[in-house]
């Protein structure tokens, strides 16, 4: 098995060696630099997504909501009766996974843009305390409405979500953060 050559300057014939690697240098910089955006932009593509799915469903294009539901239910069970209705389609998402989307989005945007809060996610302590404030009820009332011990309201379903969403999204960012930042410095 033959393998194509390799990318270098002597296959390129027109930049010196220093160039290329000055060239993939910087992108790899960038790259680390701007991954943390790159994860809110994740978090923001699935939650139009989930908003989405149901628009093509009443426009009739199948070729697109069929994805659009399959792709989703990667991360959802998609029960119609716990998901929000837009245009009489279920949303790609349940109440709890939507307000868990959106709490990632704003809580890792809103530590994404202004570095504030990262105390709360700083140490082995406040990471379990904040964690444990924050996932526990969901938790808890995730298990119970699984197990059949309690059917949990859709205000319920949604303020865990968001609570978990926000800690979670911040929680990315913050740990993600200084890795990239590290990463890029390292590059330079």
């Amino acid at each position: 098995m033959q393998h194509p050559p390799r990318l270098t300057a002597q296959t390129l014939h027109c930049l010196p060696s220093e160039s290329v690697d000055d060239m993939l240098r910087a992108a790899l910089r960038n790259m680390a630099r701007y991954f943390p955006l790159g994860v809110v932009l994740l978090f923001l593509f699935l939650l139009l997504l989930s908003i989405a799915a149901p628009f093509f469903a009443h426009f009739g294009h199948s070729g697109l909501s069929e994805p659009s539901y399959g792709l989703l239910s990667w991360t959802c069970h998609q029960l119609p009766e716990r998901c929000f209705r837009i245009l009489g389609h279920p949303m790609g998402i349940c109440q709890r996974c939507a307000s868990l989307d959106f709490g990632l989005l704003a809580g890792s945007l809103a530590l994404l843009a202004t570095g504030k809060l990262a105390f709360l996610f700083a140490g082995r302590t406040g990471l379990i305390m904040t964690g444990g404030i924050c996932l526990l009820p969901l938790a808890i009332d995730g298990t119970a409405s699984l197990v059949g011990l309690w059917d949990s309201p859709p205000a319920v379903r949604m303020l865990t979500g968001l609570v978990a969403g926000l800690w979670l999204g911040g929680l990315i960012i913050a740990r993600m953060r200084p890795f990239c930042r590290d990463a890029a410095r390292l590059l330079e």
